[in-house]
């Protein structure tokens, strides 16, 4: 266990430490593509899509086939699926579940499924610019993990909401990138690219719009009515309350976290939480309503460019905090909650994972490290 933590720490080091110049494109096409691509990879996509765009206009020019054949590509879907780009859309499917060996110290290794499921309602509207959209929706979501032996498991903690949320981010509007593609329509031909006139198009369109999308925030807020329980469903508690979720993300190339396709998202949530009799809480001799205030960061860090590794890491920290805790629940040490995670993961398949401390209802603090194989639907 200490050799894997020491690895896990060694690349947060690393990641911590390391510095890099402002990357200068010597082809500003390249600016078209997620940040995450690197430079083979972007100008194999481009090469697809201009012949896609060109067909578009005229069935006589472009390849027909050219993106049936980058799929074809595996050094083009190896670049792809280690990139940002898919990762984020990945997240973004309803079912994710993680098949996993869970090595608990002092303790037995335990078989264990993780998973999430999250279905949204929404309606979406723009600001007057086209520049930002809008949207509200209704969103049901449930995740948590399970094993063969609920006493054995360390995170037992299975967590079920239904809210009402407000949402706001960039719209990179796929008519402008067209519109600058195609403002001189000579230079959508592959001959053209280098010339005078077609660099100055696309240094003015296309990067200019991407200058204009740069480092922007991504906001979630809204009202949540939730359900937290653990494995055999005989310890919960229901909550009501508010929360604030930002993302950022810089879709430059002229900073570390564009170049790297860095991504840090915080959740802030205050909640009133009514335990029932079998909590630890109630347990201690406190079974009232409560206000709890709870947060989770999470970092996320393609290794492509900062290591060459085709993996992503990742550092997850939650924290629950009940506001004004009785002097029983403060003694029982139930008023407080911290858990630790890194991840090292590929899009789809392995995932090796070192974790510390307790959700709620858990105990005492633990320590395990778990490996596994992740897959969506």
């Amino acid at each position: 266990m200490r050799e894997i933590f020491l690895l896990l720490m060694l690349i947060t080091t690393s990641f911590l430490t390391y510095s890099q110049e402002q990357e200068t494109l010597t082809d500003p096409k390249l600016a078209m593509c997620p940040s995450g691509f690197t430079e083979a990879a972007c100008k194999e996509w481009l090469d697809a899509s201009t012949s896609y765009f060109q067909n578009k206009f005229d069935e006589s020019m472009g390849d027909a086939d050219a993106f049936k054949k980058l799929t074809r590509n595996g050094e083009f879907i190896d670049a792809l699926m280690a990139s940002p780009f898919v990762t984020s859309k990945l997240d973004k499917l309803p079912v994710d579940i993680t098949l996993k060996i869970i090595d608990i110290e002092d303790a037995d290794s335990v078989l264990g499924l993780e998973f999430s499921y999250d279905k949204e309602l929404s309606r979406t509207y723009y600001n007057t610019s086209g520049s930002r959209m809008k949207s509200y929706q209704f969103d049901f979501s449930i995740s948590g993990t399970a094993t063969q032996n609920d006493e054995e498991n360390p995170r037992n903690f299975i967590d079920a909401s239904l809210s009402f949320s407000f949402q706001n981010m960039p719209t990179f509007n796929e008519a402008k990138t067209l519109e600058a593609l195609n403002k001189n329509y000579e230079c959508t031909k592959e001959a053209n690219f280098e010339t005078d006139l077609c660099i100055k198009m696309l240094s003015d369109g296309v990067q200019r719009f991407f200058d204009t999308v740069g480092p922007t925030f991504y906001f979630d807020y809204g009202f949540d009515l939730g359900y937290e329980t653990n494995q055999t469903f005989e310890v919960s508690n229901r909550r009501l309350g508010g929360y604030l979720m930002t993302t950022y993300e810089d879709l430059s190339r002229d900073s570390f976290m564009g170049v790297n396709g860095v991504v840090p998202s915080l959740r802030v949530a205050i909640d009133t939480v009514e335990p029932n009799s079998e909590t630890p809480r109630a347990m201690a001799g406190d079974d009232s309503t409560y206000e709890r205030l709870s947060a989770e960061f999470h970092l996320s860090v393609p290794l492509t460019k900062l290591l060459d590794l085709p993996y992503l890491f990742s550092f997850n920290y939650r924290i629950y905090d009940e506001l004004g805790a009785s002097n029983t629940v403060k003694e029982a040490e139930l008023d407080s909650y911290r858990l630790r995670t890194y991840s090292l993961s590929a899009p789809v398949g392995l995932i090796l994972s070192y974790s510390s401390g307790r959700l709620p209802f858990g105990l005492e603090e633990q320590q395990t490290i778990e490996l596994g194989f992740k897959t969506y639907f």
